[in-house]
């Protein structure tokens, strides 16, 4: 929209209206059917906050009333989807860090910390490793237990 096309007697009411527009910006844009995008900002019109876009024109409209187009529904800027993700990996990687963090006021605790975390590493590496036991192998695994005790019970009644 060039500025030429505005006549100079409206232009600075227009630039006015514009910057107290567009100090109030939200983080939608109002999409419509023919795939434009206009952002959205919010004005107060009669007392109420109303969301405005742009039009070809120089006025603002309610973005769903926008003259020669069909509103079709509201979308998140890019940009701050974006920058949402972001601050969500950023928390990620924060917790991971705290989690890596290793606890304990002094050496002995430390050391514990790490010998606990040790162990959890290798139980992991060997239940990826070994599939959990079926119920065959754990009735398998109580004959051998109770044959073992079998024999301790009878070779202590043979002393």
């Amino acid at each position: 929209m060039p500025i030429e096309s505005l006549r100079e007697a409206d232009s600075y009411r227009y630039l006015r209206l514009r910057e107290q527009i567009e100090s109030r910006p939200t983080d939608s844009n109002s999409v419509y059917s023919s795939g434009e995008t206009r952002p959205v900002f919010v004005y107060s019109m009669s007392g109420k906050d109303t969301f405005v876009v742009e039009g070809d024109d120089y006025k603002f409209y309610p973005a769903q009333n926008l003259p020669g187009r069909v509103w079709v529904k509201w979308e998140t800027k890019p940009e701050i989807v974006a920058e949402r993700e972001a601050e969500k990996r950023a928390a990620e990687i924060a917790e991971a860090a705290k989690e890596q963090k290793l606890k304990g006021s002094n050496w002995l605790e430390t050391t514990q910390d790490v010998q606990r975390r040790n162990a959890q590493k290798l139980s992991a590496q060997y239940s990826s490793r070994h599939p959990k036991d079926t119920a065959a192998e754990a009735q398998y695994s109580r004959e051998v237990s109770e044959r073992e005790a079998a024999r301790q019970r009878h070779a202590k009644s043979r002393i």
